[in-house]
């Protein structure tokens, strides 16, 4: 309901200088309670579940065509997991892993890739804390983890830096693809790579080509590992395909056959059966 309200002022467009001033001065003072609400719920309960219904609540505010939808959602996420980061305790009967991160990570791909640099900058951040937390889940010492993020450190600065803001959709998906394949386990790859088949029907045209291009590579490196359930990704492949002719994504559509030809050389049999 909050949301929906300043969603309605911003597409207003007002042009009297007082009245947009006041409405910035709203919207930021919303942004920062809502970070101290959600500190206050991540303290009192600093469960993956509370983490967990946090998201769940900004994932449809993602995907929207307005650009502050989508920087709000990022902003107000990306404070959740700084929360999380530094406030987690794991204890002896603690989880062994972090169940909702890869598809978490899946949702933040394309955001990585929007068109909006604010959005870019906290979707890329949100991307780092979530391997932070699936890694200190898994034990890993922490310098390992931020050796590994330097290089999304430096795509950030690159891109969507104060100095920087011109997006290479090309240059962010290589690097995803490089730093996703080396740290995301196994058990977490097919979650990562369903939640990344769902992000294929972005309403943004930069989201779509730099998810399947990030969907293609960890395809093309890791597809082996999700041999039993290539078949079920290639239906869901075939019926996004049906949606983007109709979009004006429907160029595409090529791209997202040779995802299904990476698959292919895993399982041919089960790419031809899933397709017959």
């Amino acid at each position: 309901t909050i949301f929906s309200s300043f969603l309605e002022h911003q597409a207003s467009k007002t042009e009297d200088y007082a009245v947009a001033s006041l409405l910035e001065q709203q919207l930021s003072s919303m942004v920062n309670k809502l970070h101290i609400l959600i500190r206050e719920l991540l303290r009192q309960d600093m469960e993956q579940s509370t983490l967990d219904e946090i998201f769940t609540m900004l994932e449809p505010w993602l995907k929207l065509d307005q650009d502050l939808s989508r920087e709000l959602s990022v902003n107000i996420f990306q404070g959740a997991l700084d929360a999380y980061v530094k406030g987690v305790k794991l204890g002896v009967n603690s989880p062994s892993n972090f169940t909702p991160g890869p598809y978490m990570i899946g949702a933040m791909i394309p955001r990585c890739c929007d068109p909006s640099k604010s959005v870019r900058r906290f979707a890329m951040e949100c991307l780092q804390h979530l391997l932070r937390i699936l890694s200190l889940y898994e034990g890993l010492a922490v310098e390992t983890v931020e050796q590994a993020l330097v290089q999304l450190q430096g795509i950030n600065v690159r891109c969507n830096g104060e100095e920087g803001g011109k997006l290479e959709v090309g240059c962010v998906s290589q690097a995803l693809v490089s730093v996703l394949g080396e740290r995301v386990q196994h058990q977490h790859i097919l979650s990562l790579l369903d939640s990344l088949v769902e992000s294929v029907l972005d309403t943004q045209v930069g989201s779509v080509q730099g998810t399947i291009q990030v969907l293609t590579g960890l395809v093309v490196t890791r597809g082996s590992e999700v041999f039993q359930n290539i078949s079920g990704f290639v239906r869901k492949l075939h019926d996004k395909m049906g949606l983007m002719l109709m979009d004006e994504t429907a160029d595409m559509c090529g791209d997202v056959a040779t995802v299904v030809q990476q698959f292919c050389v895993h399982n041919t049999r089960g790419v031809v059966n899933s397709l017959i």
